[in-house]
């Protein structure tokens, strides 16, 4: 079809970042003023945590190697991957050594993965949650989560999800009706509804949503809650306010990144023969 994309956001979703609150309790660090912070800059403190203790039950976090690789990668997405100008730089040593650092982590048993966690007391570094959940249990700061924040990327930007946008091609025949379809999507009446699944774009949504959560997640807890629904609803507005832009980036794009860097992690390809095969393939997917 060709054309300029516009897109438009319906909810704001967006990951947010938390450190135990019992480790973060013995660390001498100056963490006091953190609004934001990206993946690498919060695992780097993780593992600081991790080794403050003799790491008999502590790890970074909850994640596999891959899903691990795959936040470091967004962090600075562009140093490796410019969907717009159809440019891929994953054949750099930069990458290969990203890559390696992870499997090193993986070796020295940060992630544990061979630990049986039904059958012992563990604790994760870090935690890495989603935005109305997160503002929900960063009210626990006694057993919970400290220092919980948006997630931001390397420039400090946080960016809301893609998926929860909803876009118009300036070439489409259809342009009018698209518009007539957005303004009722971002109306108060739907906006409103509890078919909205996270924080909306207009504030009625945002309140109505927050309302919904706030009474969920205290009936879940048996009505012994960590805060005030005013409280809840001041977390989740003061993180809505640090947004500054959008992760535009091609899911399908870091689909193929994981799905490469899978082969990697299991010993099925080394790391250079990851990063050659990747740009192989995404400067094919750019330019098909």
């Amino acid at each position: 079809m060709g054309g300029e994309i516009y897109i438009v956001p319906y909810m704001a979703r967006f990951d947010t970042l938390a450190f135990s609150a019992e480790l973060m309790s013995e660390h001498r660090g100056n963490e006091n003023d953190m609004q934001g912070i990206c993946f690498g800059t919060a695992m780097d403190l993780a593992k600081q945590l991790v080794d403050e203790t003799d790491k008999s039950n502590v790890f970074l976090i909850q994640m596999n190697e891959v899903s691990y690789t795959h936040y470091l990668i967004k962090d600075s997405v562009g140093q490796f991957i410019d969907g717009s100008a159809k440019n891929v730089n994953l054949d750099s040593p930069e990458y290969v050594a990203l890559l390696e650092s992870v499997k090193a982590l993986a070796e020295k048993g940060y992630f544990g993965s061979d630990i049986d966690f039904y059958n012992m007391e563990y604790y994760f570094a870090a935690e890495c949650d989603y935005d109305v959940q997160a503002a929900y249990y960063s009210m626990d700061t006694k057993n919970g989560v400290n220092h919980c924040m948006p997630l931001t990327d390397a420039e400090g930007r946080t960016l809301i999800k893609s998926n929860s946008c909803v876009a118009i091609n300036s070439a489409s025949e259809n342009k009018d009706l698209s518009w007539e379809f957005i303004r009722y999507l971002l109306s108060d009446q739907v906006q409103t509804s509890p078919s909205f699944h996270g924080p909306t774009v207009s504030r009625k949504g945002l309140e109505a949503v927050a309302e919904r959560y706030y009474a969920l997640y205290q009936e879940g807890n048996g009505g012994a809650g960590f805060g005030s629904e005013a409280e809840y609803k001041a977390v989740l507005k003061s993180w809505m306010e640090q947004i500054n832009g959008c992760d535009t980036l091609d899911a399908a794009v870091m689909d193929l990144v994981d799905e490469e860097n899978s082969k990697y992690f299991s010993g099925q390809q080394t790391a250079e023969e990851t990063a050659r095969r990747l740009k192989r393939q995404l400067e094919q997917y750019f330019n098909e």
